[in-house]
Parts: structure tokens; C-alpha cells; sequence
């Protein structure tokens, strides 16, 4: 994962070195050990600068998580924001953004036809 980043990244509005986004990342993934996404393609949007020096891609996903050991689940939607600069000579995520839009239980489609 770390090929794909700068030395530096904003993540969730924090600029932060490299090793600290890897280390929040890393707690999460023990916080939270079983884990599956669903990326809707549909919702995926790409805005570039003018030059495409960098661009920003933006889409939605389904989310499950559970821990066992804890007994803890959740489940919902949510929204994923990356910034790629392209200007080293080879893509580099500068900022990486996301944020739960719905959690809940039941047919999480229906909700996003609505919002969308």
C-alpha cells in the first residue's frame, strides 16, 4: 500500500507523514478484522486540474465489519475521496478522504437510488 502514497498525505483533513497513515490504518484493520467493501461503479466521479497535474476521484461504496472476538458489527454506505498527483511521473494519492453516509440494517440500495 505504501508504493501508492506520498512521503506525505492529507488524510481525513490531517496532513500527515506517511508512516502515521499507515499506522491509523493498521488499527483500524485490527479494530475491525473482518471487513468486506462493495464499490459502486456507477457513483465513481474524476475531476482533473487543468494540465492534469492532479485529479480527484470520488465514489461510493458498501460496506460490512465486523469484529467477532467483540462481538461488534456495522454495516452501511459511505463515500470515498482520493487526490492523485500525477506530476512525479507516476500516480501518487496526496490526500485520502471518506466518511459514512448511512449505517443500518436492511436493503442499503434502496436508500442510495433515493439519495442519488
Amino acid at each position: 500500500v505504501s508504493s501508492f502514497y506520498g512521503s506525505t498525505v492529507t488524510f481525513h483533513g490531517r496532513t500527515v507523514p506517511l508512516g502515521s497513515m499507515l499506522a491509523e490504518k493498521r488499527r483500524f484493520a485490527e479494530r475491525w478484522p473482518n471487513r468486506a467493501y462493495r464499490h459502486r461503479p456507477e457513483t465513481t466521479q474524476v475531476s482533473c486540474e487543468a494540465g492534469g497535474a492532479r485529479c480527484t476521484v470520488w465514489s461510493i461504496f458498501d460496506f460490512s465489519a465486523g469484529n467477532s472476538r467483540q462481538g461488534r458489527r456495522s454495516r452501511g454506505i459511505g463515500e470515498h475521496e482520493l487526490v492523485v498527483s500525477l506530476s512525479s511521473g507516476r500516480p501518487v494519492i496526496v490526500s485520502e478522504n471518506s466518511r459514512v453516509v448511512l449505517r443500518g440494517r436492511g436493503n442499503m440500495t434502496e436508500f442510495l437510488k433515493e439519495e442519488l
